[in-house]
């Protein structure tokens, strides 16, 4: 199994076990462990992924209630064992589809997105908190409607120039600073943490 899937095989050993959700816990500080480092990062975002599909069958009740129970368990066993270890991400959120989670685990980093098209956004924390939430829109993504008097390709050819972003968001008093690019068929997002 490649190292995106590798949690895959501990929840299943969890499964597996006589008392699971004890041992739920350990498999999830071992996932949580083990993501941060080189070569599980991606697993660990896809781990993340999985928590949140879960997360939100909870808050749409999407389960028979005899479920709802042990899926909440399941949640808050996740929830409790990543603060233990003071784990925290940053999920992005295009409408309701999650595109990215970032790991909250250096005190400075720099994380883009790329492809990014117009719709609502919104970025919160694995503990559930939403930071910020809002529209972002074509002239704030495609060149055409941001700089409509500029032909790209020039500009683009400009020596010593660095792009400048058509739209900057600071959270937290710009401890997370989100700078919107555009390009010309899909923008790009900058997200910047200094914590």
């Amino acid at each position: 199994m490649n190292n995106d899937l590798f949690f895959i095989s501990k929840i299943e050993d969890a499964i597996e076990a006589e008392d699971p959700y004890s041992e739920l816990e350990t498999k999830i500080a071992e996932i949580i462990s083990t993501g941060q480092q080189p070569g599980y990062t991606n697993g660990l975002y896809l781990f993340s992924v999985f928590f949140n599909k879960i997360k939100k069958i909870i808050d749409n009740k999407l389960l028979e209630t005899q479920y709802v129970k042990k899926i909440e368990q399941l949640w808050s066993i996740y929830a409790e064992v990543a603060a233990q270890k003071d784990f925290l991400e940053l999920f992005v959120y295009k409408g309701t589809e999650m595109i990215a989670a970032i790991p909250l685990k250096t005190t400075h980093l720099v994380y883009e997105i790329k492809g990014v098209s117009p719709a609502l956004y919104s970025f919160a924390l694995s503990s559930g908190r939403v930071i910020w939430k809002g529209q972002i829109e074509k002239t704030d993504l495609l060149w055409s409607y941001a700089y409509p008097e500029k032909d790209f390709r020039l500009a683009a050819d400009t020596e010593g120039d660095l792009p400048k972003p058509t739209k900057q968001i600071a959270i937290f008093d710009g401890e997370i600073i989100v700078r919107v690019f555009s390009a010309i068929e899909t923008g790009n997002i900058q997200i910047e943490v200094n914590i």
